[in-house]
């Protein structure tokens, strides 16, 4: 299998010239985009580019490692990212200031240390509660939030085991012999493949996960009633169906 890739952005544009690229690490591919500023870290500059370098990268899927000066930015980057659904951490500024010195690259190693403990441990198979449209599936309040933990933990504020935890957890109250019910009573059911060509390539992909051509859920009520169910289109009402994908887009449906 391919190496995954580790993407970091928003390094100061003088402190990267000055220190060129990082030493090779085993397992990665690594990346550096550095912002457009010389002085400080800065990803506004480079964000769109930094977003299509992720997007094009291959099965393995890709980590963003993300670099900039000022923190009242980072929630619309942080919304961003939660709504595409990428594996995304922060550098910390006392960090990324320090790119290119032996102490950085120490740090960089145990990051993708981490990283890789966070591929072996959380990333999705076919089978992940995280392929679910978390904009659709009514959620247990207890573990609602497993998307965005799952996407931005990192060593600092939560732990491995504990969103491992809350994906066993999940599982206890969401899986049924027929597929995933949720809150609403609705059951979403992985369904056969359906084409997608011409999909953005962000849609085919769920935190750093390669999703099968055509994956989606068949949608119905488990009393077989009439439903309502939110999309990245709004609510939508269905008499007996329909066919939604892991980021919340509809497909179809009577």
């Amino acid at each position: 299998m391919a190496d995954p890739a580790a993407i970091v952005a928003g390094i100061a544009a003088g402190r990267y010239r000055r220190a060129g690229k990082p030493p090779p690490y085993e397992g990665w591919i690594i990346k550096v985009l550095p912002g457009s500023n010389p002085k400080h870290d800065d990803l506004a500059g480079i964000w769109k580019r930094t977003l299509s370098e992720a997007d094009r990268t291959g099965e393995a899927g890709v980590h963003l490692l993300l670099a900039h000066h000022r923190g009242s930015d980072r929630p619309r980057f942080n919304e961003y990212m939660r709504d595409r659904c990428y594996r995304a951490v922060w550098l910390s500024p006392e960090i990324s200031r320090q790119y290119g010195t032996e102490s950085f690259w120490e740090e960089l190693g145990s990051l993708l240390k981490f990283e890789d403990a966070w591929r072996k441990e959380i990333r999705p198979n076919a089978d992940s509660p995280l392929n679910l449209p978390a904009i659709s599936f009514s959620a247990h309040p207890s573990v609602k939030d497993l998307w965005r933990r799952a996407g931005s933990i990192d060593r600092r504020r939560d732990s491995l085991e504990a969103v491992r935890h809350t994906i066993g957890r999940f599982r206890q109250q969401h899986r049924g012999a027929d597929g995933w019910r949720d809150a609403e009573q609705l059951i979403f059911d992985r369904g056969a493949a359906h084409g997608d060509h011409g999909l953005e390539p962000w849609r085919r992909n769920k935190f750093t996960f390669r999703l099968p051509d055509g994956f989606h859920f068949d949608v119905r009520h488990m009393r077989n009633r009439s439903f309502n169910v939110p999309g990245r289109d709004g609510i939508r009402s269905f008499r007996t169906y329909t066919n939604i994908d892991p980021h919340g887009f509809v497909r179809g449906g009577h």
